[in-house]
Order: C-alpha cells, then structure tokens, then sequence
C-alpha cells in the first residue's frame, strides 16, 4: 500500500512569534527615516569589516560613528 502524501498547513503571520523591535528603545525600524549614504569602496568595505567584527548592524555602527564624532566636534551636545 502506498503512502499517502499529506498536505503540510500553509503557514500565516498570526502563528509567527513577533519579531522584537530592533531600534533604539525598542522603536521599529520602520519609523526610522530612510537615508542614501555614497561611500568609497574602501569605506564601505571598512564599514561591513567593523559591522562584522563587533557583530553588529552597519546602521548602528554608523550611529554611533556620527555621534561619537559630533561629541568631539560641538562640545556642550548632549546625546539623545
């Protein structure tokens, strides 16, 4: 007797655990406002090598890049 094939249930969105938040805060990432960076090769290349090596997104080492650098450049700028 052969074996029948049983039809496997489609999974929906509702059966899915919820992803968490992953922005600052617990905020989404979709309410961050969107921005187009054009970097050189080689910056780009030291970008996903640091992303990779702290084991962290591009986003928030680019984050934290531009406030660390705007911590030296405007003093008296308190982080937000």
């Amino acid at each position: 007797m052969a074996k029948r094939r049983t039809r496997s249930k489609r999974r929906v969105w509702r059966d899915w655990t919820p992803r968490q938040p992953t922005g600052e805060g617990g905020a989404r990432l979709r309410d961050y406002t969107r921005t187009t960076v054009r970097l050189p090769p080689d910056v780009r290349e030291l970008l996903e090598r640091v992303a990779v090596h702290q084991e962290r997104q591009q986003w928030r080492v680019l984050v934290d890049a531009i406030r660390e650098y705007a911590r030296r450049v405007l003093p008296g700028e308190s982080q937000s």
